[in-house]
């Protein structure tokens, strides 16, 4: 480590709470109490060390950041272990995690919410007198940040290692830079990593440097909308949240998405050709919930293709919608509710009624049970399939 680069100590009174804090980290890991991430995914998981950033910087680039976390009952390991990614960043980067619990209903969740705060300086937590949703959640950490840099992190997802690192390098070569963004990878419940495709695989850079891409729009754009990746694959000048709109409090899915597009407009990216988050697959997320079976996990899709400004790409967000309307159709008719997945049929053919044979498949489909009613939906529609074990209460 270089002469001077700090160390954080700013635990004072609460060595006791951050020891209980810490300790669940293995937890929630699933791997003993081994005290963190990378040792972990070393032990656990085959081609993570690619993923273990080795800076080729001299840290004479510091990035101060805020980084917002929303949190609804995240299992207290888990969520340790989304703090703790971010917090373990090496160098002499100014954090500030700011957590803003969404009202949440869980007392284990809460107290791993106080014990983190009690934990360390660097942790603000956010409590909120109802649940708004991820949107606003954000909104109002956005609003107390601190810092002039701002990025996001789900409370069940992971930073991994040297990730202020990378974007500290991008800023020193390109001091210009708004918005700094990245590949990520995905962590499966069977504990294997899969990478995302690179957003350069459908944007080819406007320029290459040494260590970053720039993508501009309106090509940038137009691979977003197809290339979804998460808000915590990105760094941000804070102001550009505002420019944009801010995160749409109305929408349950897809309003980081929409926002992205929006910046988008804005300023290029700075694409870092690495992974620069994990994002985690857990079985109680949003993106498990029976929400995705309703007319929610399509109000992001619409709201991108009523936006003026988004023009640019409306033959991209035609087709994104007509996908989405029939992974929720599929789903629906999964998860036995073949008469309401018709009706989101039927709105697919709305967006476009040339496709009437997609119809047809969908109404031979309806016929099918069990695994050759989800092995012939693979033949209609390429989204993830999904078995919930409860739908009730779903409007």
């Amino acid at each position: 480590m270089p002469t001077g680069a700090p160390t954080w100590d700013c635990r004072g009174a609460a060595d006791r709470n951050w020891t209980t804090f810490t300790g669940l980290l293995g937890d929630g890991l699933g791997c003993g109490r081994l005290g963190g991430i990378v040792p972990f995914v070393a032990a656990n998981l085959e081609g993570w060390d690619r993923l273990a950033y080795q800076p080729a910087v001299n840290w004479e680039q510091t990035l101060d950041v805020s980084v917002i976390c929303p949190v609804f009952n995240t299992p207290p390991g888990v969520l340790a272990a989304a703090i703790h990614s971010v917090l373990s960043q090496i160098g002499p980067h100014e954090v500030e995690l700011i957590l803003v619990n969404d009202c949440s209903t869980d007392p284990a969740t809460a107290a791993a919410l106080r014990d983190a705060a009690d934990g360390d300086c660097r942790v603000q937590v956010i409590n909120q007198d109802s649940n708004t949703g991820p949107a606003r959640a954000r909104s109002v950490g956005v609003a107390r940040a601190r810092h002039d840099w701002v990025s996001f992190i789900d409370s069940d997802d992971l930073w991994p290692d040297g990730k202020l690192d990378q974007a500290a390098s991008v800023l020193e070569e390109w001091p210009d830079s708004r918005w700094i963004g990245g590949g990520f990878a995905t962590l499966l419940p069977d504990g294997s990593l899969r990478a995302a495709q690179r957003l350069t695989v459908k944007c080819p850079p406007a320029q290459a440097g040494r260590t970053a891409q720039r993508l501009q729009t309106p090509e940038f754009t137009r691979a977003l909308v197809g290339s979804w990746h998460p808000l915590g694959t990105s760094l941000f000048r804070r102001h550009l949240i505002a420019d944009a709109g801010d995160f749409d409090p109305r929408l349950t899915y897809g309003e980081d998405w929409l926002l992205t597009l929006r910046i988008s407009l804005l300023t290029p990216m700075d694409y870092i050709d690495a992974e620069t988050y994990v994002l985690r697959r857990q079985g109680a997320s949003l993106m498990r919930s029976p929400r995705r079976l309703s007319a929610k996990a399509v109000e992001g899709l619409l709201a991108a293709r009523r936006d003026p400004a988004l023009r640019i790409a409306r033959r991209e967000l035609r087709w994104l919608v007509y996908g989405g309307y029939k992974e929720v159709a599929m789903n629906n008719a999964l998860n036995g509710r073949k008469l309401r997945g018709l009706g989101f049929a039927l709105l697919a053919l709305s967006v476009d009624p040339r496709e009437v044979g997609e119809l047809f498949l969908f109404l031979r489909l309806l016929r099918k049970t069990g695994p050759a009613l989800a092995d012939g939906f693979d033949g209609y529609s390429t989204a993830e399939q999904l078995k919930l074990s409860s739908i009730e209460n779903l409007q």
